[in-house]
């Protein structure tokens, strides 16, 4: 689904990633079953041109599609934003804290990729899966509404195959 919609998301990834700037750049993906379970997934850097992407295999089954898709382009925007950044003396990035980066900046960009591969989710569902993992963020905490807050837990809630079948949202898999 994600790799057949055209979205920014995946537009700042083919060129962050397959252009001749970056050509000895890779993302890989990985299943694993060794995340805590309050951790969807993960990204880091192995060295200053691979990036790892770990996602959990013991929760995202239980999840929508819309949801696990919401996961993988969080974590394609953290190795974004690595690419992006340089490395001190010690080999360590120099770089601001990412989810903020991501909320300050690319919530609109997730919202329209996830409407663009589900073209019929609701704005507020899309809206809402865009800020997983973005809660413990000044933003989330401080501009968002109790209200606002509240519907994307809510929304992030029902994207779970544990929810009972009349409140669930989203499509899942077998």
């Amino acid at each position: 689904m994600a790799t057949n919609a055209n979205t920014k998301i995946k537009n700042m990834l083919n060129l962050t990633f397959n252009s001749n700037q970056y050509t000895d750049h890779d993302v890989d993906f990985y299943d694993v079953t060794n995340l805590p379970d309050n951790t969807d997934g993960t990204t880091r850097g192995e060295n200053e041109t691979t990036f790892r992407i770990e996602l959990n295999a013991n929760t995202l089954p239980h999840k929508s599609k819309e949801y696990i898709l919401a996961t993988v382009y969080h974590e394609i925007l953290h190795a974004y934003l690595y690419s992006q950044y340089t490395r001190d003396g010690l080999g360590k990035f120099i770089m601001p804290d990412h989810h903020s980066t991501m909320a300050d900046s690319y919530i609109s960009l997730m919202t329209t990729a996830l409407k663009t591969a589900f073209p019929n989710i609701s704005n507020p569902e899309a809206w809402a899966l865009s800020w997983g993992g973005l809660e413990e963020t000044p933003f989330y905490t401080t501009e968002l509404t109790s209200d606002q807050r509240l519907e994307i837990e809510s929304i992030n809630k029902k994207h779970k195959k544990s929810e009972e079948g009349t409140v669930r949202l989203g499509t899942y898999c077998n």
